[in-house]
């Protein structure tokens, strides 16, 4: 049985360890008398932030803010924040933080805002000599946005204890931002430090009514799949089964919690339950690193129960299947330069954590086979969800010249400031979906690379294994 889970520490804390874009603070807008950051609104509400945004840059180069000019730059440093675009989003904060004009609680929202974003990009100093100018006129939501940072901060600086001691135990008045570091702070306790009180903070948040917040749904998941295989590598498979029961089965980390399900009971040599379990994994169509193991534990587990011809047909049906993936994947790896690679993720619907529900693998295009296995790596998906807002984000420059167009001909000025700035907006754009579009093609040929030689261990696994039954079939009509 030893032999049999040695596959299980290397699972543990693979689900999606990122946050969302930073969100952006709630900001009251109700006492603008700017005509155009009263349209910028208007249109935002829409759902078209790229015109909002034009609208406010094209004042702001004819000086037409006035004294709502805080008010539009944090908007618009707001807007930037949303779309990836990190640096003019800080240009932003910053003029903000820094304004002689704006309200002390309008300047402490805005150091939040940078603090938060440099966090995101894993500045931490940055991030904490941002907090430090901030004067206590925030809520309590982004009170705990500042523990989570300074938590943060402490534990990258190697001080655990007081990263402790700074993360407040009460999860009530946290912002979704603040959840989401709550979980990668807790799984960085327990998988890194093998410190206690980061399964007290994943206990916490398995523990969210997504009745009440569905919204949360994936994050409830993953941290009831990361304690639940925390708990499964020191053995205690009942309560690991609490947690893992918990995860969804139509979610994307359903694969995962299936496999674990099965572990739990094969640990307590209950094989037949393991089954029903991995059996129901290994009937899912897709690839997927979860159904590869469970390609071996079937098999594992029958010859446990002493069903030798079923464990010896299925070690049959792995071997076929590993040796037939592996050379799928060289021809995948090719095939990733190619444009059917960028053109796949059109397959994967807008909600990130259903699209495997209606995707359909092409047979012509052996790459797409695989996306499954992409997609199961937390830093494929991150890399993918940006390179899609991306995607969103360029459509929308292109209608931006369109309203500037509109503006100058309304206001019967020219805004070359601000064709410049879409301009050279437009290149950064075009270069950062080409820089992500290389990264996604080197992570699938790393993923699949890795991937490939995973098989070769478990091939020698499976042969092992199918030796292993033939020879225990053999005893068994002997001594019959």
């Amino acid at each position: 049985m030893r032999a049999a889970i040695a596959l299980l520490p290397c699972l543990i804390l693979t689900v999606c360890s990122y946050a969302p874009v930073t969100t952006a603070a709630e900001i009251d807008y109700s006492a603008t008398e700017n005509t155009a950051l009263g349209q910028a609104l208007y249109i935002a509400d829409e759902n078209d932030p790229l015109k909002a945004m034009t609208i406010l840059l094209f004042a702001k180069e004819n000086n037409a803010l006035g004294k709502d000019t805080d008010l539009s730059h944090i908007f618009l440093a707001n807007a930037f924040n949303t779309q990836g675009l990190s640096q003019q989003a800080s240009h932003y904060y910053l003029l903000v933080a820094n304004s002689g004009s704006a309200k002390q609680q309008l300047r402490d929202t805005a150091w939040l805002q940078y603090a938060k974003l440099q966090h995101d990009l894993g500045e931490h100093e940055v991030a904490m000599k941002a907090i430090k100018n901030i004067r206590k006129s925030l809520n309590n939501a982004q009170e705990s946005e500042i523990d989570m940072i300074k938590a943060h901060a402490l534990l990258a600086a190697n001080k655990i204890t007081e990263s402790v001691d700074s993360t407040p135990g009460d999860i009530k008045g946290d912002s979704p931002w603040a959840l989401y570091q709550r979980y990668n702070l807790g799984s960085l306790l327990l998988g890194e430090h093998n410190n206690k009180y980061g399964a007290a903070i994943l206990h916490k948040l398995s523990e969210i009514d997504t009745k009440k917040q569905p919204e949360l749904a994936a994050l409830k998941d993953q941290a009831s799949l990361t304690l639940g295989y925390s708990l499964l590598k020191i053995s205690k498979s009942s309560k690991a089964r609490s947690y893992l029961q918990q995860v969804r089965l139509n979610g994307l980390m359903s694969n995962m919690a299936l496999l674990g399900m099965g572990w739990s009971y094969a640990i307590e040599e209950n094989h037949e339950k393991a089954l029903v379990y991995w059996l129901e994994l290994y009937k899912r169509p897709l690839s997927s690193a979860f159904s590869y193991e469970a390609s071996l534990a079937i098999p594992y587990a029958f010859g446990q129960a002493h069903a030798f011809s079923q464990s010896i047909n299925y070690y049959k049906a792995a071997l076929n299947r590993f040796e037939s993936d592996s050379a799928t994947m060289n021809a995948a790896k090719t095939a990733i330069g190619g444009p059917k690679f960028v053109d796949l993720f059109s397959s994967i619907t807008n909600n990130e954590y259903d699209w495997i529900n209606h995707w359909k693998p092409d047979r012509d295009a052996p790459e797409s086979l695989f996306l499954p296995l992409f997609m199961d790596s937390p830093e494929f998906q991150a890399a993918l969800m940006e390179y899609r807002a991306l995607l969103r984000l360029n459509m929308y420059i292109v209608d931006m010249s369109n309203e500037i167009t509109a503006h100058e001909k309304k206001s019967g000025t020219s805004a070359n400031q601000l064709r410049q700035q879409h301009e050279q907006l437009t290149l950064n754009t075009r270069q950062a979906i080409k820089t992500k579009q290389e990264t996604l093609q080197l992570l699938a040929n790393n993923i699949l690379e890795r991937y490939q030689q995973q098989l070769i261990q478990y091939l020698q696994q499976a042969r092992f294994g199918m030796a292993q039954v033939i020879e225990q079939a053999t005893q068994k009509e002997a001594g019959e």
